[in-house]
């Protein structure tokens, strides 16, 4: 996202508020909820799940998706569709794309999304966003989801955390005020579709949940009652406790390009499970 549209967010503001009695539907309770670091400490998680926005060319911007950290360096997931709003039938970029990086104390950053690498099959996604400098502390490290591979068992209580429920308040040409009301949502598991639910809407492999999904909760992850995203939230049924999550598995498979990794003598292509080898992305148990 270019230096004009940052600035004209951060014009209009940017405000986290409470959902609470302004609810979409299907809600949790917040306090039952949390996600931790790989070393099971809580992390504030508006700091690791985020929301995705895109910038017209008249500079109207867009809530397009909600994607979370996998490395401390900028590796996102988002689900594949999220991204494909902003490519055309000949695969070229039509509109610029940015995350909003929470920080403490209520500051936040514009990072753009330099480069998105989606599975073939499945709607899962990764991205890249441009690293972030502190003038003293130098490059910022943010916290990171973990991720599993182990398949919930039908019945068993799961829960998401995106940002559906957000305002986006044009004041006049130059001024626009983005209001995010985050939240927790949560449901069970009713259905495993390792082949895939059908031949044209989700023929990828998902799981069929209870959790009533919302526009704009796309690309959140679905963790297990251990804070491990096992999942990324890909289809809803406006107004049903009905929704469909891709397997955070298929994500091993999607090939980043022009990845260095220290010891190596220059950049090349690595799936996220090498990257998850060499310690830079976290699965628990350990891919």
């Amino acid at each position: 996202m270019d230096t004009a549209t940052s600035s004209m967010i951060r014009k209009g503001g940017i405000h986290m508020s409470d959902a609470e009695g302004n609810g979409l539907g299907g809600e949790a309770d917040p306090a039952l909820y949390q996600v931790v670091d790989r070393e099971k400490r809580p992390v504030k998680i508006d700091q690791v799940i985020f929301p995705i926005l895109k910038a017209s060319a008249r500079k109207k911007i867009d809530l397009i998706g909600t994607g979370f950290f996998i490395s401390t360096n900028g590796l996102f997931v988002t689900a594949r569709h999220v991204l494909h709003d902003v490519i055309n039938e000949n695969r070229l970029q039509t509109h610029a794309i940015a995350m909003v990086q929470f920080l403490p104390e209520n500051h936040y950053k514009i990072r753009p999304v330099d480069r998105c690498f989606a599975h073939r099959e499945a709607d899962v996604a990764v991205g890249v966003v441009r690293g972030l400098e502190h003038k003293i502390r130098g490059a910022f490290s943010n916290k990171v989801v973990t991720l599993t591979t182990r398949e919930p068992d039908i019945g068993e209580v799961v829960f998401t955390y995106a940002y559906p429920n957000t305002q986006i308040i044009r004041r006049d040409a130059s001024i626009q005020e983005l209001r995010f009301s985050p939240n927790f949502y949560e449901g069970v598991i009713e259905h495993s579709y390792p082949e895939g639910r059908d031949r044209f809407l989700i023929p990828w492999p998902c799981y069929q949940t209870s959790i009533q999904s919302h526009g704009g909760a796309s690309g959140g992850p679905v963790f297990d009652l251990s804070s491990r995203a096992f999942g990324v939230n890909c289809t809803g049924m406006k107004g049903q406790k009905l929704a469909f999550a891709s397997r955070i598995k298929e994500v091993l498979d999607v090939v980043i390009s022009n990845v260095w990794v220290p010891g190596e003598n220059a950049p090349s292509p690595k799936t996220i499970r090498e990257l998850a080898r060499a310690g830079f992305v976290h699965f628990e148990p350990s891919v």
